[in-house]
């Protein structure tokens, strides 16, 4: 079983019909190191076919900050960051919109 020897609960079956009680794993506490493709194979008497996917487990970020200050030079700085997320976020700073009311 590779990466997921000891996560996968062996005991779990996704159905009551045995055509499909194991079309699914239940993997145990995933975490970020069993992101990756994985691959299904299911073969019969007669064929077999195969299908790959990729699986990503998601983090959310552990400590997020924005922060602003203004320096002696009448200027701005901007801090925006996101610790601990996977995959890595983009962070967008964004100015708000400016409304005219009439």
């Amino acid at each position: 079983m590779g990466i997921l020897r000891g996560r996968v609960d062996l005991t779990y079956r996704a159905s009551n019909d045995p055509l499909k009680m194991h079309r699914a794993l239940r993997i145990v506490k995933p975490n970020t190191d069993i992101s990756g493709d994985y691959t299904c194979v299911v073969s019969t008497f007669m064929e077999e076919d195969s299908r790959t996917k990729q699986m990503i487990v998601f983090v959310p970020e552990t400590n997020f900050r924005l922060i602003q200050n203004k320096t002696d030079d009448d200027t701005v700085n901007v801090i925006c960051a996101a610790d601990g997320a996977f995959p890595a976020p983009n962070l967008t700073l964004a100015t708000p919109l400016s409304i005219r009311m009439t």
